[in-house]
């Protein structure tokens, strides 16, 4: 082929799309392993010939591995720089097949890595596509290996073939989907766990308003999707807004300068089995997602799972419900809960507010003495807890929120936030307003969790994803001996499903399609096999009983499979009396020569197996006197059989030849 050269570029790269489909790796390290490829096809289009640096080449991917390996990063992306660059390299020098051979094992190698860590639909557009990528080279190669074997040019590759192969090789795949289990290997890397270091929004463990400034990133990673069993009615989404509207991570109690902390162990909230005692209780299904923390979110309402173990569960720091270990793969599970008509108040855990509990949730530094001049200034009257946390609360509702973080690089954060900028995201509200109240004598702590997202009604449920990463605040109120809840941080994030807009429709129907592939796909489980396994062997074995009770159907039957086996037989016979393959061309491939195979069928028809130049020979030992125009016309004829000729030529002189020839 002209540019065969060029295709193999394509292996690399659509692993390249592969690795940046799964988001796994940030913008910088998916800069450097597209570098690699760029230069390569840069060099190819200038056709540059570098085989003279090649061990310079080697010499510095080596040097930029041992530099990876120095800044000690993690093993997945250590191996897959490496291959990006050991494949931009191999495309940049002079390549053969086994160079071009190299080049598509460490795409495949790179596409592997892909695939052990991602179960989205967007990987099977990307297998089919590698699928396809891998049968034109592995097509090209070999037809191109072939045609050294033959005499004179030979015809181009069927590269439309490559089409065939990868729909086969797909049919193929589905029943070993269907049969092999689900197998999760749990080698995903999670970057920027437990910190909001990364400025990427997202649940954390911590709290820190000192880091430095920048706006945060969004994060579209889901979290859960919550999937009411009732009808969902108008009625029905007000309930669930209203109940799982703030679903509680974990209280983070521990104050130093601008870091919160969670180091209280009180666990908050009710897991219980839910009984006639607790009311009618509603049911919801609840699709859980890989999370490095293994923090379950959940609402303030007692909530219960029927169908699953209390040794999966486990409590964790800052009250927090935890999985014993965390799932690698989506969890569907059903839930009970009771729901709300009110904001809550959370009991449980500490019944009195004394001591060491009291001053540990009072404690603040000189850096917050800002906060309590603003609280004093705002309101300064002394009022109950309540009323001093609402009034606060609509104080700075009236802020400004926002992720572009104007007040983080400041040696004070909090005081920047109150007193200049007045814009924040809601770790500066809930922050602010916890610290507030500690310096007014009210027992607080910060909250992390999570709003409940948008309602998708094209995939019948709720989103929450890492954008609805939240932070509020729970305050002691002493006079009923329980936390209640304040959430100072005004208005909410945009939906992350885009409601309103044609591109926010095409959002909604993209979400639930990921939502029915978690359903459906990566939850087909070994239960699901041997559902679908006992639902074949029974309508097998009905089928059975039917042909047995009715002999005519049974006799029917027969007839069918004993004309199926002659049909088989028929056509495995006709293979083997057909001639073997041959590279060479035989008389009856060529149609422009039917006229003089017409006319010698009886005199010298072709033998089996006997090949064009062998005919004319033994036409020419027949007839001397045409020998010389014989050989004329198989010349024609090779040409036309190895692609340099023309039918249109060959024709009349076939026709020619055969009015001299009596059949």
């Amino acid at each position: 082929m002209k540019d065969a050269r060029w295709l193999d570029h394509l292996s690399p790269w659509v692993a390249l799309g592969s690795v940046i489909s799964t988001g796994l790796f940030p913008p910088g390290q998916e800069l450097l392993m597209a570098l690699p490829l760029l230069g390569a096809a840069a060099l190819e289009w200038r056709r540059a010939d570098l085989e003279r640096f090649r061990r310079l080449f080697e010499l510095g991917a080596l040097a930029v591995f041992l530099l990876m390996v120095f800044l000690r990063l993690e093993l997945i992306p250590t191996v897959t720089l490496t291959l990006f660059m050991l494949s931009g390299v191999r495309l940049a020098l002079p390549r053969e097949l086994p160079q071009r051979r190299q080049i598509l094992l460490m795409g495949f190698l790179l596409f592997l890595t892909t695939g052990i860590t991602n179960a989205d639909p967007s990987f099977l557009a990307w297998a089919l596509a590698w699928t396809l990528v891998a049968s034109l080279l592995f097509l090209e190669q070999s037809w191109g290996q072939s045609a050294l074997f033959r005499r004179g040019p030979g015809p181009p590759p069927p590269l439309r073939r490559a089409l065939v192969w990868t729909l086969g090789a797909t049919l193929l795949a589905i029943p070993f989907f269907l049969v092999l289990p689900r197998v999760a290997l749990g080698l995903r890397p999670f970057a920027g766990v437990g910190s909001v270091a990364s400025l990427r929004a997202g649940f954390s463990d911590v709290l820190d308003l000192g880091l430095p400034g920048g706006p945060i990133g969004s994060s579209g990673a889901v979290m859960l999707r919550i999937r009411p069993m009732s009808d969902p009615s108008p009625r029905t989404l007000e309930m669930y807004r209203q109940t799982f509207g703030l679903l509680r991570g974990m209280a983070l109690e521990s104050v130093h300068g601008n870091r919160w902390n969670a180091t209280s162990s009180e666990f908050g909230g009710s897991l219980a089995n839910l009984g006639e005692e607790f009311g009618p209780a509603e049911e919801a299904e609840i699709l859980f997602y890989p999370d490095p923390l293994g923090v379950i979110p959940r609402p303030y309402s007692p909530m219960a799972f029927p169908d699953l173990p209390p040794n999966l569960f486990r409590g964790a720091p800052g009250g927090a419900l935890a999985w014993f270990l965390p799932p690698r793969r989506t969890l569907p599970a059903r839930v009970q809960f009771l729901p709300m008509k009110t904001l809550p108040m959370l009991r449980g855990g500490t019944r009195r507010m004394r001591g060491p509990r009291r001053a540990d949730l009072l404690q603040t530094e000189a850096i917050h003495e800002p906060v309590r001049q603003w609280s004093l200034r705002q309101v300064p009257e002394d009022l109950p807890p309540v009323q001093l946390a609402n009034r606060l609360s609509t104080i700075l509702q009236g802020y400004r929120y926002t992720l572009e973080n104007p007040s983080g690089g400041s040696p004070n954060p909090l005081e920047d936030f109150l007193e200049r900028s007045r814009a924040g995201h809601c770790e500066y509200f809930a922050s602010a307003l916890a610290i507030a109240l500690r310096t007014r004598g009210v027992p607080s702590r910060v909250v992390n969790g999570f709003r409940l997202g948008a309602w998708n009604g094209a995939g019948g449920y709720f989103l929450v994803t890492q954008n609805e990463a939240h932070s509020w605040v729970e305050y002691w109120d002493a006079t009923v001996e329980a936390w209640r809840i304040a959430d100072p941080t005004p208005g909410s994030p945009p939906s992350s499903l885009g409601e309103g807009s044609a591109f926010g429709a095409l959002t909604r129907w993209a979400d639930a399609l990921q939502f029915h592939w978690d359903r459906h796909v990566v939850r087909f489980s070994d239960e699901d096999q041997m559902a679908g396994t006992e639902w074949i062997r029974t309508r097998l074995g009905l089928l059975r009983l039917r042909l047995l009770g009715q002999g005519w159907n049974l006799a029917l039957f027969g007839a069918l499979l004993l004309f199926l086996a002659a049909g088989l037989y028929g056509a495995s016979r006709r293979r083997r009396k057909a001639p073997a393959p041959n590279s060479l061309p035989s008389p009856g491939g060529l149609k422009p020569l039917k006229p003089l195979l017409r006319r010698t069928r009886k005199t010298a028809p072709p033998g089996p197996g006997e090949t064009l130049r062998r005919w004319f020979h033994r036409l020419g030992e027949l007839r001397p006197e045409r020998r010389e125009a014989l050989q004329v016309l198989l010349r024609e004829a090779e040409a036309v059989h190895y692609g340099d000729g023309s039918e249109e030529r060959l024709r009349p002189l076939a026709a020619e030849e055969a009015r001299h020839w009596k059949s």
